[in-house]
């Protein structure tokens, strides 16, 4: 019978920690997978590891030492896994993310806190893509007010669609 729960506690422990990782894999290896996909891929994981952290640390009834022993194992291997998530988000070209969000009318709204990134700046990550895509030193003419009416076209549409993502 301990065996039995041993061997039960095991698979789900591997399976609390593989199963995210075995579907982020699948779906980023998808064809024609876009570079939005992938980062709200990869947030999504951040967040399900973290969330597992929490449930870890917040249900750990360390009843004896084995116990706390095993609680902090599975704390440092989830920590590990979100340092090297962070790892990656920090190497990772991020103003391509960010451009991949912006032009997704469908995605950008409900991600961009204008209190943290201004349209401004969108519109100068944007000009820098722009040119180092196109390996030009300028940008088309009106390239500005071109992105400032696809923001604002993206919020009436979606308002009028009733997918207005406010804060």
């Amino acid at each position: 019978m301990l065996h039995q729960y041993l061997t039960y506690f095991s698979w789900n422990r591997m399976k609390r920690h593989f199963e995210p990782l075995a579907i982020a894999s699948r779906v980023a290896q998808g064809t024609n997978r876009r570079g939005d996909q992938v980062l709200l891929l990869l947030g999504k994981l951040f967040k399900t590891y973290k969330d597992i952290l929490e449930d870890v640390q917040t249900t750990s009834d360390a009843d004896s030492e084995q116990d706390f022993e095993q609680d902090s194992e599975q704390d440092s291997e989830f920590l590990a896994i979100l340092a090297s998530l962070e790892k990656r988000w920090s190497k990772a070209d991020q103003d391509f993310f960010i451009t991949c969000l912006f032009l997704n009318p469908w995605i950008w709204l409900g991600l961009f806190n204008e209190d943290e990134i201004s349209t401004g700046e969108i519109v100068g990550i944007l000009l820098w893509q722009y040119k180092k895509v196109f390996k030009t030193d300028e940008a088309p003419t009106g390239f500005t007010n071109q992105v400032i009416e696809f923001k604002d076209h993206s919020l009436m549409r979606n308002d009028h669609l009733g997918l207005s993502l406010q804060k």
